[in-house]
């Protein structure tokens, strides 16, 4: 995409229209998804097995305590920034 400040409305990699407003955009990129009769599936009635939950939420919680990781690093110590 170009980065010159525009909003860009794409369909089948192709640049539709372009705006200067975001508000703008957002509008006709609605019209143009209501006139194509797109409808999106509801996937709110899958139920997840309590098995399948509990293993989703123990990867989900080791992920975040490794992403946060860092903030609890020893500082102590020898090196570091012109340190000895």
């Amino acid at each position: 995409m170009p980065n010159d400040g525009k909003y860009y409305i794409i369909s089948h990699g192709q640049i539709i229209e372009d705006y200067r407003s975001l508000k703008k955009a957002e509008e006709r990129f609605r019209e143009l998804v209501e006139g194509s009769g797109f409808v999106p599936e509801d996937n709110t009635s899958t139920e997840l097995d309590p098995n399948e939950e509990s293993l989703q939420r123990y990867l989900s919680s080791k992920d975040i305590y490794w992403y946060e990781s860092w903030k609890y690093r020893d500082k102590k110590g020898k090196g570091g920034r012109g340190g000895i």
